[in-house]
C-alpha cells in the first residue's frame, strides 16, 4: 500500500466523496496539452506543499479554497526521487480517499499530516486539520 496526495478545489469535495477521483484531461492538463486521461498525485507531503507554493498554487485564483486529500493505493508505488508526482491513469474510488483538510490555507505546515497519512491504512476517517470532522 502507498499513500499519495492530491489537491483540488474544495468545491469538488462532495462529488469526490461520492464518485472518487476521475481520470480526465482537466483544465491544468489542457493548459499544457496533455493527451491522456489521468489523476495526478503528489508523492510526498513536501512535494504537495512545494507545488502549492509555486506552479500548482499559481493555477488558481487567490480566493479559491483548495483541499488536500490522502489517496491510499492498494499497491506499492516505486520510489523515484527525481519525480514529484505519480500519474494514475484510472479512476480512484472514493473509499481510497481521505480528506486531510478542506482548506490548505488553514494549515501552516503540511508535515502535521505525516502521522495521519501513516495511519490511513488502518482508518479511513480522520479529523480535518481545519477542525471539522470528516462526513
Amino acid at each position: 500500500m502507498t499513500v499519495l496526495f492530491h489537491m483540488t478545489p474544495a468545491d469538488n469535495l462532495k462529488a469526490i466523496q461520492v464518485d472518487g477521483l476521475k481520470a480526465q484531461i482537466g483544465a491544468r492538463s489542457l493548459d499544457i496539452d496533455e493527451q491522456s486521461k489521468a489523476v495526478y498525485l503528489f508523492r510526498t507531503l513536501e512535494g504537495a506543499e512545494d507545488g502549492l507554493g509555486s506552479w500548482f498554487g499559481e493555477c488558481f485564483d487567490e480566493d479559491e479554497t483548495l483541499s488536500l486529500l490522502a489517496v491510499r493505493l492498494p499497491f506499492e508505488v516505486p520510489v523515484d526521487e527525481g519525480l514529484f508526482e505519480f500519474i494514475f491513469e484510472d479512476d480512484i474510488p472514493a473509499d481510497w480517499i481521505t480528506v486531510l483538510t478542506r482548506d490548505v490555507d488553514a494549515v501552516n505546515d503540511f508535515r502535521m499530516f505525516e502521522k495521519i497519512s501513516g495511519e490511513i491504512g488502518q482508518s479511513l476517517t480522520v479529523e480535518s486539520a481545519a477542525g471539522s470532522p470528516e462526513p
